[in-house]
């Protein structure tokens, strides 16, 4: 059991967890429950590991106490703007900004280019109107030109009729017109 505590308590120190009651009641417990201790080292690493990583989502680091408020920390170099450079985070922080927007700035320009391009393709409503205009006329004219093949059809089929009858009568009277002659 008191194996259990010790391990509990520098879990607690090496996933830097400042409130360890939590860390220590878990060793505690596998300490009376389980003889084994790689077991109890199991459940109290897993159980450091979770709350650190519970903590680290939850709250930021502490500010360290040698800093004064107001002004940058010990080692840190100020930034264009004021801002301070821990290390490299922030500035890192500030290219991926400035990278994010270089590429939104291009997207943008890409995607004018693009409607401006769709824009000249689209039809607008007054070249609708024109286009439907002389749809219209077209079908009416068409519609006329089948009515005149079909007025043309019928005094065609007339005119062969006639001419077929005048053939007919005209072969009768030559046909009938020498016999009268013969016996004169």
């Amino acid at each position: 059991m008191m194996f259990s505590f010790v391990l509990a308590d520098n879990k607690a120190k090496q996933y830097n967890i400042v409130d360890d009651h939590e860390i220590k009641t878990v060793g505690l417990a596998t300490g009376i429950m389980f003889d084994n201790p790689v077991l109890s080292y199991l459940f109290i690493d897993n159980k450091a590991k979770s709350v650190s990583e519970s903590l680290k989502g939850a709250h930021t680091t502490a500010t360290p106490a040698t800093q004064t408020p107001g002004l940058p920390a010990s080692g840190t170099t100020p930034q264009a703007g004021g801002v301070p450079n821990s290390g490299g985070t922030q500035s890192t922080q500030a290219l991926t900004m400035e990278e994010v927007r270089s590429e939104i700035a291009t997207v943008k320009n890409e995607l004018v280019t693009q409607i401006e391009t769709l824009s000249s393709q689209i039809v607008t409503k007054a070249e609708l109107e024109k286009l439907s205009s002389g749809l219209a006329s077209f079908e009416n004219e068409k519609k006329l030109l089948y009515e005149s093949i079909d007025q043309i059809g019928k005094r065609l089929d007339e005119i062969s009729k006639n001419i077929k009858t005048s053939e007919a009568t005209t072969a009768a009277k030559v046909i009938s017109g020498p016999k009268s002659q013969s016996k004169s």
